[in-house]
Formats: structure tokens, sequence, C-alpha cells
């Protein structure tokens, strides 16, 4: 199976600064040290072509950093990117022909309408098709001769995907693509993005809507403070994790191989586990959400 993206032990570190004279200080001054922090630390993913991998973790979390630095927005400090099989540096285009990509907003001026996107987008990549366009368009039942600045929230992601769907994409990265949108068209996107994948394509999707998860995901990463946490299997995850509930006075005589993460709330510690077959007291998980309130609240 062919790898779609290759994260290899990438990094971004950020430098914090009070004023302006400390940054001009830190730029004439190699050796002088400034608060540091680490937007992305030593993050490695592997994507293949049909996977749905979905980044999972709160607001600071690195998330859309990774995505920036995914699509050029960022630069990476360490750390080597390749798409389709192929190490990419911070100059190279050529494969963003390949890459569709939805931020949580439209990015393109509100003065122009979908039939000038199209005359636009058409200029911008080799492979843009016109026709697939203005299909999902009508799909969406988006007017074509409206300026972008009287569409909703939602129309305007509906607008995007339509864009990122509309070239030679063979890997999908969508950045909240569904915000915005009520629950019907949340579902019409959903289903365009199943097709999608049941062509062969990947996506690469961070979302705060755990539904959006449930339905697309094939794998989930979880990440805080740059950091993955986690990286499993949704169905693994859904059948062989489980959380285990005990007095926060009780010992916790669990092999340390198996604990993911623990939390004391209320009087009571919840521990997230693998392996919960061979645990009695070990509850199976509800949802995905069960397990990303451990891991992002608590610890080891």
């Amino acid at each position: 199976m062919s790898v779609s993206v290759n994260i290899n032990h990438v990094t971004k570190e950020y430098r914090i600064y009070r004023n302006n004279k400390e940054r001009i200080k830190d730029a004439l001054i190699p050796k002088n040290k400034n608060k540091t922090f680490f937007a992305l630390n030593d993050v490695s993913i592997t994507a293949y072509e049909g996977d749905v991998i979905g980044l999972v973790g709160i607001n600071g979390s690195g998330k859309s950093t990774l995505i920036n630095t995914l699509v050029g927005n960022r630069f990476k400090d360490s750390g080597d990117i390749s798409f389709f099989d192929q190490i990419i540096s911070e100059k190279d285009k050529a494969y963003k022909e390949h890459v569709g990509v939805v931020f949580d907003d439209l990015r393109v001026p509100n003065k122009l309408t979908i039939t000038d996107i199209d005359k636009v987008f058409s200029k911008i990549f080799n492979y843009w098709n016109s026709e697939h366009f203005f299909n999902l368009i009508q799909t969406f039942e988006l007017p074509k001769n409206n300026q972008i600045s009287t569409f909703s929230r939602g129309m305007r992601m509906k607008a995007a995907l339509a864009i990122a769907l509309s070239h030679d994409t063979k890997l999908l990265i969508l950045d909240e693509a569904t915000a915005g949108m009520d629950v019907s068209g949340r579902e019409e996107v959903l289903e365009i993005l199943e097709d999608y994948v049941s062509k062969g394509h990947g996506i690469l999707l961070s979302s705060h809507i755990s539904e959006d998860m449930e339905q697309l995901a094939t794998k989930l990463i979880f990440m805080r403070d740059g950091h993955i946490l986690l990286q499993e299997d949704k169905h693994i995850l859904l059948t062989d994790y489980g959380i285990i509930e005990t007095d926060e006075t009780s010992p916790l005589d669990l092999p340390q191989e198996v604990i993911i993460a623990s939390r004391i709330r209320h009087g009571q510690r919840q521990t997230l586990v693998k392996q919960r077959q061979h645990f009695e007291q070990a509850r199976p998980l509800q949802s995905i959400d069960d397990a990303t309130k451990l891991i992002m609240r608590g610890d080891k």
C-alpha cells in the first residue's frame, strides 16, 4: 500500500518575547536564551492510501500547527515530510497539485463569486476539473453568482471543500471542515468524504466534532502540548480499551504498560487502559470522547 504522507520526527519551536527589545537581542546575540515552547515535538505520523487519520486534541495541542506545516504555511525546525514517497522542502509546490486543503474558513477574497473562483483556480491547478466543481456546487445548492461575502459559514466551508475536491487530489487535509454546518449539511459532506475515501484516497482530519471522527476516522492520533500521546486504530481503541474506576485512596495495582492515562475526579480515580479484556473491572468505552477526556486531562 502506497504512503500518502509521512511525517518523520518533525519539530517546531517558538520563542516567547515580552517585547521587541527581547526579539532584537535574541537576533543579535545567538547565545541569548529566551523562553521557548514546542508547538510540535518530535512528531511522526504515516498515512497510507485509504487511511482517514483523525487528529484529536484541545486548542493549543499542536493540531493546527501540524496542518499548517504540512501545507507550507509554517516551516518546521527539524525532521522530514514526504508526500507520495517524495521528501519535500520549503520551496516545493508541485505536491500541492495532489493535496486538497480545507481550513476552518474559505480563504478567498470576499468579492469573488463561485464562477470567479472556477476561473481563478483553473489557472492555479494543472488538473482543475470545472465540471466536477460545478457538480459539487449544485449538490451543495450554492449560488454561482453571489459574492462569497454573502455566504454563511457553512456555505463557505462547502465551497472550500468543492475547491479541494476539484483538482487531482489524492489526499485531503481538513481543519474543522464541517464547522458551522447544520446536521443535514454535515451528513451531506460526510457522505461525499466517504465516497472519496472509497476510491483509495486518504484524509487527515482535525475536528472538535467527535461524531465526524466516529463516522470517518480509521486511525486516531491524540495530541497534547505538541506531543503525540497515543496513536491507535479506531476500532481497536473502541473494542480493546476500557476505563477502570477506583477510590482515589486505593492503590492502582495495574501493569504500567497497559495504563494510557489516569486522573482523579470527585474522589474517584479513572484510568484508561488497553487490553481491557484482562481486567474484570474495566468497562468498555462508549465513544471516542471517553478516551479523549482522560488523555487530555489526565496523566499516566
